[in-house]
Protein backbone atom coordinates (compact mmCIF):
# COMPACT_ATOMS: atom_id res chain seq x y z
CA UNK A 1 0.00 0.00 0.00
CA UNK A 2 2.85 2.38 0.82
CA UNK A 3 4.18 2.37 -2.76
CA UNK A 4 0.74 3.33 -4.14
CA UNK A 5 0.39 6.09 -1.54
CA UNK A 6 3.80 7.48 -2.52
CA UNK A 7 2.97 7.24 -6.22
CA UNK A 8 -0.36 9.06 -5.77
CA UNK A 9 1.34 11.78 -3.69
CA UNK A 10 4.17 12.33 -6.15
CA UNK A 11 1.90 12.23 -9.19
CA UNK A 12 -1.72 13.27 -8.41
CA UNK A 13 -2.65 12.45 -12.02
CA UNK A 14 -1.72 8.77 -11.58
CA UNK A 15 -5.15 7.15 -11.83
CA UNK A 16 -4.00 3.58 -11.18
CA UNK A 17 -2.43 4.50 -7.84
CA UNK A 18 -5.57 6.33 -6.67
CA UNK A 19 -7.72 3.33 -7.62
CA UNK A 20 -5.44 0.92 -5.77
CA UNK A 21 -5.61 3.12 -2.69
CA UNK A 22 -9.41 3.36 -3.01
CA UNK A 23 -9.57 -0.43 -3.03
CA UNK A 24 -7.29 -0.74 -0.01
CA UNK A 25 -9.30 1.84 1.94
CA UNK A 26 -12.53 0.05 1.03
CA UNK A 27 -11.24 -3.26 2.36
CA UNK A 28 -9.97 -1.53 5.51
CA UNK A 29 -13.39 0.02 6.17
CA UNK A 30 -12.07 3.55 5.62
CA UNK A 31 -14.97 4.49 3.40
CA UNK A 32 -14.44 8.26 3.47
CA UNK A 33 -10.84 7.88 2.32
CA UNK A 34 -11.89 5.44 -0.39
CA UNK A 35 -14.61 7.83 -1.60
CA UNK A 36 -12.12 10.70 -1.86
CA UNK A 37 -9.84 8.66 -4.09
CA UNK A 38 -12.72 7.49 -6.29
CA UNK A 39 -14.00 11.03 -6.69
CA UNK A 40 -10.53 12.23 -7.72
CA UNK A 41 -10.51 9.66 -10.51
CA UNK A 42 -14.09 10.34 -11.63
CA UNK A 43 -13.46 14.09 -11.83
CA UNK A 44 -10.88 13.36 -14.53
CA UNK A 45 -12.43 10.21 -16.01
CA UNK A 46 -16.22 10.21 -15.41
CA UNK A 47 -16.63 6.80 -17.06
CA UNK A 48 -13.68 4.99 -15.45
CA UNK A 49 -14.99 1.43 -14.95
CA UNK A 50 -12.85 0.53 -11.93
CA UNK A 51 -13.88 3.73 -10.15
CA UNK A 52 -17.57 3.11 -10.87
CA UNK A 53 -17.32 -0.44 -9.54
CA UNK A 54 -15.70 0.74 -6.31
CA UNK A 55 -18.37 3.45 -6.05
CA UNK A 56 -21.01 0.72 -6.27
CA UNK A 57 -19.30 -1.28 -3.53
CA UNK A 58 -19.06 1.87 -1.40
CA UNK A 59 -22.78 2.54 -1.76
CA UNK A 60 -23.52 -0.88 -0.34
CA UNK A 61 -20.97 -0.54 2.44
CA UNK A 62 -21.79 3.01 3.56
CA UNK A 63 -25.55 3.08 3.09
CA UNK A 64 -25.92 -0.55 4.10
CA UNK A 65 -23.98 0.15 7.29
CA UNK A 66 -26.49 2.89 8.05
CA UNK A 67 -29.32 0.39 7.47
CA UNK A 68 -30.60 2.40 4.47
CA UNK A 69 -30.95 -0.78 2.47
CA UNK A 70 -33.17 0.44 -0.37
CA UNK A 71 -31.04 3.48 -1.00
CA UNK A 72 -27.90 1.40 -0.85
CA UNK A 73 -29.11 -0.99 -3.51
CA UNK A 74 -30.39 1.77 -5.81
CA UNK A 75 -27.14 3.72 -5.61
CA UNK A 76 -25.00 0.62 -6.07
CA UNK A 77 -27.07 -0.62 -9.04
CA UNK A 78 -26.79 2.75 -10.76
CA UNK A 79 -22.98 2.68 -10.60
CA UNK A 80 -22.65 -0.99 -11.52
CA UNK A 81 -24.86 -0.45 -14.59
CA UNK A 82 -22.83 2.63 -15.56
CA UNK A 83 -19.72 0.44 -15.42
CA UNK A 84 -21.42 -2.24 -17.51
CA UNK A 85 -22.46 0.32 -20.12
CA UNK A 86 -18.85 1.39 -20.56
CA UNK A 87 -17.73 -2.19 -21.22
CA UNK A 88 -20.56 -4.74 -21.69
CA UNK A 89 -18.03 -7.53 -22.22
CA UNK A 90 -16.23 -7.11 -18.92
CA UNK A 91 -16.67 -10.47 -17.20
CA UNK A 92 -16.13 -9.31 -13.62
CA UNK A 93 -18.89 -6.71 -13.89
CA UNK A 94 -21.39 -9.42 -14.80
CA UNK A 95 -20.28 -11.54 -11.83
CA UNK A 96 -20.61 -8.60 -9.44
CA UNK A 97 -24.06 -7.74 -10.83
CA UNK A 98 -25.17 -11.37 -10.65
CA UNK A 99 -24.23 -11.61 -6.98
CA UNK A 100 -25.68 -8.16 -6.34
CA UNK A 101 -29.10 -9.15 -7.72
CA UNK A 102 -28.92 -12.46 -5.91
CA UNK A 103 -28.55 -10.65 -2.56
CA UNK A 104 -31.91 -9.06 -3.28
CA UNK A 105 -33.42 -12.38 -4.41
CA UNK A 106 -33.85 -11.02 -7.92
CA UNK A 107 -32.79 -14.37 -9.26
CA UNK A 108 -33.88 -13.96 -12.90
CA UNK A 109 -31.60 -10.94 -13.27
CA UNK A 110 -28.84 -12.70 -11.34
CA UNK A 111 -28.97 -15.71 -13.66
CA UNK A 112 -28.80 -13.52 -16.76
CA UNK A 113 -25.55 -11.86 -15.69
CA UNK A 114 -23.87 -14.97 -14.30
CA UNK A 115 -24.74 -17.02 -17.38
CA UNK A 116 -23.34 -14.23 -19.55
CA UNK A 117 -20.11 -14.33 -17.53
CA UNK A 118 -19.83 -18.10 -18.05
CA UNK A 119 -20.53 -17.72 -21.77
CA UNK A 120 -17.66 -15.23 -21.97
CA UNK A 121 -15.27 -17.58 -20.18
CA UNK A 122 -16.54 -21.15 -19.62
CA UNK A 123 -13.40 -21.94 -17.59
CA UNK A 124 -13.92 -19.14 -15.06
CA UNK A 125 -14.42 -20.96 -11.76
CA UNK A 126 -15.63 -17.89 -9.88
CA UNK A 127 -18.48 -17.30 -12.33
CA UNK A 128 -19.61 -20.93 -12.16
CA UNK A 129 -19.41 -21.03 -8.36
CA UNK A 130 -21.49 -17.86 -8.15
CA UNK A 131 -24.13 -19.38 -10.42
CA UNK A 132 -24.19 -22.63 -8.42
CA UNK A 133 -24.65 -20.69 -5.16
CA UNK A 134 -27.45 -18.72 -6.82
CA UNK A 135 -29.17 -21.95 -7.85
CA UNK A 136 -29.04 -23.08 -4.22
CA UNK A 137 -30.46 -19.77 -3.00
CA UNK A 138 -33.28 -20.03 -5.53
CA UNK A 139 -34.08 -23.60 -4.47
CA UNK A 140 -32.84 -25.14 -7.73
CA UNK A 141 -30.68 -27.78 -6.07
CA UNK A 142 -30.62 -30.19 -8.99
CA UNK A 143 -29.03 -27.58 -11.26
CA UNK A 144 -26.64 -26.56 -8.49
CA UNK A 145 -25.56 -30.17 -8.05
CA UNK A 146 -24.91 -30.62 -11.76
CA UNK A 147 -22.82 -27.47 -11.86
CA UNK A 148 -20.79 -28.31 -8.74
CA UNK A 149 -20.08 -31.83 -9.98
CA UNK A 150 -19.14 -30.50 -13.41
CA UNK A 151 -16.69 -28.05 -11.82
CA UNK A 152 -14.97 -30.84 -9.90
CA UNK A 153 -14.82 -33.00 -13.02
CA UNK A 154 -13.29 -30.19 -15.08
CA UNK A 155 -10.84 -29.15 -12.32
CA UNK A 156 -9.66 -32.47 -10.83
CA UNK A 157 -6.61 -30.94 -9.13
CA UNK A 158 -8.62 -28.28 -7.26
CA UNK A 159 -9.13 -29.62 -3.72
CA UNK A 160 -11.06 -26.53 -2.70
CA UNK A 161 -13.80 -27.31 -5.23
CA UNK A 162 -14.11 -30.83 -3.84
CA UNK A 163 -14.67 -29.40 -0.38
CA UNK A 164 -17.35 -27.07 -1.76
CA UNK A 165 -19.07 -30.09 -3.32
CA UNK A 166 -18.80 -32.04 -0.05
CA UNK A 167 -20.37 -29.15 1.84
CA UNK A 168 -23.18 -29.02 -0.72
CA UNK A 169 -23.87 -32.74 -0.35
CA UNK A 170 -24.01 -32.40 3.44
CA UNK A 171 -25.76 -29.07 3.93
CA UNK A 172 -28.21 -29.16 1.02
CA UNK A 173 -28.83 -32.83 0.28
CA UNK A 174 -27.90 -34.56 3.54
CA UNK A 175 -26.03 -37.13 1.46
CA UNK A 176 -23.24 -38.36 3.75
CA UNK A 177 -22.27 -41.22 1.45
CA UNK A 178 -21.71 -38.94 -1.54
CA UNK A 179 -19.69 -36.55 0.61
CA UNK A 180 -17.48 -39.36 1.89
CA UNK A 181 -17.00 -40.82 -1.60
CA UNK A 182 -15.90 -37.40 -2.91
CA UNK A 183 -13.27 -37.04 -0.18
CA UNK A 184 -12.04 -40.60 -0.57
CA UNK A 185 -11.56 -40.02 -4.30
CA UNK A 186 -9.53 -36.92 -3.45
CA UNK A 187 -7.23 -38.96 -1.18
CA UNK A 188 -6.83 -41.57 -3.91
CA UNK A 189 -6.01 -38.86 -6.46
CA UNK A 190 -3.45 -37.22 -4.16
CA UNK A 191 -1.89 -40.18 -2.32
CA UNK A 192 1.06 -38.17 -1.02
CA UNK A 193 -0.98 -35.17 0.12
CA UNK A 194 -1.36 -34.95 3.90
CA UNK A 195 -3.90 -32.11 3.60
CA UNK A 196 -6.27 -34.35 1.63
CA UNK A 197 -6.03 -36.96 4.40
CA UNK A 198 -6.73 -34.32 7.03
CA UNK A 199 -9.83 -33.20 5.16
CA UNK A 200 -11.10 -36.77 5.13
CA UNK A 201 -10.24 -37.12 8.81
CA UNK A 202 -12.13 -33.92 9.66
CA UNK A 203 -15.15 -35.28 7.82
CA UNK A 204 -15.01 -38.50 9.84
CA UNK A 205 -14.79 -36.54 13.10
CA UNK A 206 -17.84 -34.46 12.18
CA UNK A 207 -19.83 -37.57 11.25
CA UNK A 208 -18.84 -39.46 14.41
CA UNK A 209 -16.60 -42.02 12.68
CA UNK A 210 -13.70 -41.63 15.08
CA UNK A 211 -11.88 -44.86 14.19
CA UNK A 212 -11.74 -43.85 10.53
CA UNK A 213 -10.67 -40.34 11.56
CA UNK A 214 -7.86 -41.79 13.64
CA UNK A 215 -6.64 -43.81 10.68
CA UNK A 216 -6.72 -40.76 8.38
CA UNK A 217 -4.86 -38.51 10.84
CA UNK A 218 -2.22 -41.19 11.49
CA UNK A 219 -1.69 -41.57 7.76
CA UNK A 220 -1.35 -37.78 7.41
CA UNK A 221 1.37 -37.69 10.10
CA UNK A 222 3.15 -40.59 8.42
CA UNK A 223 2.93 -38.89 5.02
CA UNK A 224 4.20 -35.54 6.30
CA UNK A 225 6.03 -35.90 9.65
CA UNK A 226 6.69 -32.14 9.73
CA UNK A 227 3.02 -31.15 9.46
CA UNK A 228 1.97 -29.33 12.63
CA UNK A 229 -1.69 -29.52 11.58
CA UNK A 230 -1.54 -33.30 11.21
CA UNK A 231 0.11 -33.77 14.61
CA UNK A 232 -2.35 -31.47 16.37
CA UNK A 233 -5.43 -33.01 14.80
CA UNK A 234 -4.20 -36.45 15.82
CA UNK A 235 -3.37 -35.19 19.32
CA UNK A 236 -6.80 -33.62 19.72
CA UNK A 237 -8.51 -36.84 18.69
CA UNK A 238 -6.42 -38.75 21.20
CA UNK A 239 -7.48 -36.26 23.88
CA UNK A 240 -11.14 -36.66 22.94
CA UNK A 241 -10.67 -40.42 23.20
CA UNK A 242 -9.12 -39.94 26.67
CA UNK A 243 -5.69 -41.08 25.49
CA UNK A 244 -3.65 -38.21 26.91
CA UNK A 245 -0.47 -40.30 26.99
CA UNK A 246 -0.57 -40.52 23.17
CA UNK A 247 -1.53 -36.88 22.68
CA UNK A 248 1.17 -35.34 24.86
CA UNK A 249 4.28 -36.27 22.77
CA UNK A 250 2.67 -34.84 19.62
CA UNK A 251 1.83 -31.53 21.33
CA UNK A 252 5.36 -31.32 22.76
CA UNK A 253 6.87 -31.85 19.30
CA UNK A 254 4.88 -28.95 17.86
CA UNK A 255 5.67 -26.60 20.76
CA UNK A 256 9.36 -27.48 20.59
CA UNK A 257 9.35 -26.14 17.02
CA UNK A 258 6.90 -23.30 17.60
CA UNK A 259 6.10 -22.19 21.15
CA UNK A 260 3.60 -19.63 19.83
CA UNK A 261 1.37 -22.15 18.07
CA UNK A 262 -1.96 -21.22 19.65
CA UNK A 263 -3.64 -24.56 18.95
CA UNK A 264 -0.78 -26.47 20.53
CA UNK A 265 -1.02 -24.19 23.58
CA UNK A 266 -4.75 -24.87 23.74
CA UNK A 267 -4.19 -28.64 23.63
CA UNK A 268 -1.39 -28.40 26.20
CA UNK A 269 -3.82 -26.47 28.41
CA UNK A 270 -6.26 -29.36 28.14
CA UNK A 271 -3.50 -31.82 29.02
CA UNK A 272 -2.49 -29.72 32.05
CA UNK A 273 -6.11 -29.40 33.15
CA UNK A 274 -6.52 -33.16 32.93
CA UNK A 275 -3.39 -33.55 35.03
CA UNK A 276 -4.78 -31.17 37.67
CA UNK A 277 -2.13 -28.51 36.93
CA UNK A 278 -4.81 -25.87 37.03
CA UNK A 279 -2.78 -22.65 37.11
CA UNK A 280 -0.51 -23.80 34.28
CA UNK A 281 -3.58 -24.72 32.26
CA UNK A 282 -5.12 -21.30 32.92
CA UNK A 283 -1.91 -19.65 31.73
CA UNK A 284 -2.03 -21.52 28.41
CA UNK A 285 -5.73 -20.87 27.92
CA UNK A 286 -5.28 -17.15 28.60
CA UNK A 287 -2.51 -17.01 26.00
CA UNK A 288 -4.88 -18.50 23.45
CA UNK A 289 -7.71 -16.13 24.42
CA UNK A 290 -5.39 -13.15 23.89
CA UNK A 291 -4.44 -14.36 20.42
CA UNK A 292 -7.73 -15.98 19.33
CA UNK A 293 -10.53 -14.31 21.32
CA UNK A 294 -13.27 -15.81 19.14
CA UNK A 295 -12.12 -19.40 19.53
CA UNK A 296 -15.06 -20.86 21.48
CA UNK A 297 -13.42 -24.08 22.79
CA UNK A 298 -10.73 -22.21 24.71
CA UNK A 299 -13.35 -20.18 26.58
CA UNK A 300 -15.10 -23.45 27.47
CA UNK A 301 -11.96 -25.04 28.89
CA UNK A 302 -10.85 -21.82 30.59
CA UNK A 303 -14.26 -21.84 32.25
CA UNK A 304 -13.66 -25.41 33.47
CA UNK A 305 -10.21 -24.44 34.73
CA UNK A 306 -11.59 -21.40 36.58
CA UNK A 307 -14.27 -23.62 38.12
CA UNK A 308 -11.60 -26.08 39.26
CA UNK A 309 -9.67 -23.15 40.77
CA UNK A 310 -12.76 -22.12 42.74
CA UNK A 311 -13.36 -18.91 40.77
CA UNK A 312 -17.01 -19.51 39.91
CA UNK A 313 -17.81 -16.00 38.67
CA UNK A 314 -14.95 -16.05 36.18
CA UNK A 315 -15.90 -19.58 35.18
CA UNK A 316 -19.43 -18.45 34.35
CA UNK A 317 -18.05 -15.46 32.44
CA UNK A 318 -15.90 -17.68 30.21
CA UNK A 319 -18.62 -20.28 29.68
CA UNK A 320 -21.08 -17.57 28.67
CA UNK A 321 -18.55 -16.35 26.11
CA UNK A 322 -18.22 -19.91 24.81
CA UNK A 323 -22.00 -20.22 24.53
CA UNK A 324 -22.27 -16.93 22.67
CA UNK A 325 -19.61 -18.02 20.16
CA UNK A 326 -21.01 -21.55 19.78
CA UNK A 327 -24.68 -21.51 20.87
CA UNK A 328 -25.38 -25.14 19.99
CA UNK A 329 -22.79 -26.72 22.30
CA UNK A 330 -24.71 -28.77 24.87
CA UNK A 331 -21.63 -29.29 27.07
CA UNK A 332 -21.42 -25.55 27.64
CA UNK A 333 -25.08 -25.36 28.62
CA UNK A 334 -24.62 -28.26 31.02
CA UNK A 335 -21.60 -26.65 32.70
CA UNK A 336 -23.45 -23.35 33.08
CA UNK A 337 -26.37 -25.17 34.69
CA UNK A 338 -23.97 -27.00 37.01
CA UNK A 339 -22.30 -23.76 38.09
CA UNK A 340 -25.67 -22.08 38.64
CA UNK A 341 -26.56 -24.95 41.00
CA UNK A 342 -23.24 -24.66 42.85
CA UNK A 343 -23.68 -20.91 43.24
CA UNK A 344 -27.16 -21.39 44.68
CA UNK A 345 -25.77 -23.89 47.19
CA UNK A 346 -23.02 -21.44 48.14
CA UNK A 347 -25.48 -18.58 48.55
CA UNK A 348 -27.75 -20.74 50.72
CA UNK A 349 -24.77 -21.73 52.90
CA UNK A 350 -24.15 -18.06 53.67
CA UNK A 351 -27.70 -17.46 54.87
Amino acid sequence: MREFYNAATLDPEMTAAHLKLAGFFLLAGKYDESMKKVQLVLEKEPDNIEALMILGHLALMILGHLQVRDGAYDEAEKNYLRALKQDPKRLNTHIVLGNFYGRQKKFDQAFVHLQKAIAMDPKNVNASLSLARMYVAAGRKSEARQLYESLVEKNPANKGLRLVLVNFYLSQLGDVQKAEATLRKMVEKFPGDADAMLMLGDFYVKTGKNDQALSSFKQAVKTDPKSESAKLKLAELYLDRKQADLAEPLVKQVLAANEKNYYARYLRGRLLLGGQKIQDAISDFRYVVENRPNFAPVHYYLGLAMSAAGNLNQAVHELEKAKKLAPGNLNTSYQLARLAYLQRQFDEALI
